[in-house]
Formats: structure tokens, sequence, C-alpha cells
């Protein structure tokens, strides 16, 4: 996995995703929002996506 792109801001914490099993067996997720708040659009090198054919990045399903 390629991280040179990976981006740091020492005054914002890392995003936490906690996942843990109802009774029935669904999954259910509890999100502590952080540092992903932060990325924008300029933050994003088009060159360098296009040439890795895509980014990976996770966003909380809204209900």
């Amino acid at each position: 996995m390629d991280t040179s792109m990976l981006l740091f801001d020492p005054a914002t914490p890392t995003t936490l995703a906690f996942v843990s099993l109802t009774a029935n067996g669904e999954r259910d997720f509890v999100f502590n929002r952080g540092a992903d708040r932060q990325l924008s659009l300029q933050d994003i090198d088009r060159e360098w996506t296009r040439q890795a054919g895509g980014i990976y990045h996770t966003i909380q399903k809204r209900n």
C-alpha cells in the first residue's frame, strides 16, 4: 500500500470507527469523527490518483 500521500495534522485526532454486532448479528457502527472531516478536494493530487487508479476513504452512512 502506497502511503506517500498520507496527510498528518498534529492538532487533529484520527477518526475512530468502532464496530460491534447486535443481538441479531447485524453490524453496528459508532464513529468518533476527527481528521477525515478536514480532507478537501484541494488535498488530493489528481494526477497521482489517476496513476494509482483511485483512493480509499471511508465515509459514515447517513440514515
